[in-house]
């Protein structure tokens, strides 16, 4: 890996993890995984080992995310498709929505 694509993954990381970090929905997902496992009566072991795991998780997430897209090739490729992924997401999204409002009523 050369110095400048070392300085892209680097900076492609960082501004996963600040994104992350100040997303309010991520926030709210963490904290309710984090108070169901937490919730019930467990070790001070087993709750560090909670934490590392969902952090560690997180970590290497963000890690593959920035390196795969630290790639200008995966990056041009995603750009030119964009739109239809785009798309794509969003109807996946409605449709998901859809079925959980009819399994409610």
């Amino acid at each position: 890996m050369s110095e400048k694509d070392s300085f892209k993954f680097f900076n492609s990381y960082r501004v996963g993890v600040l994104t992350n970090l100040f997303n309010m929905k991520t926030i709210a997902f963490m904290v309710s995984i984090y108070s169901g496992f937490l919730a019930v009566p467990r070790s001070i072991f087993e709750q560090i080992f909670i934490v590392v795991v969902c952090s560690s998780l997180e970590f290497i997430w963000y890690f593959l995310v920035a390196l795969l897209f630290g790639s200008s090739l995966v990056r041009g490729v995603f750009n030119r498709y964009r739109v239809s992924i785009d798309r794509g997401l969003s109807l996946f999204l409605v449709l998901f929505a859809m079925q959980n409002i009819y399994h409610i009523i």
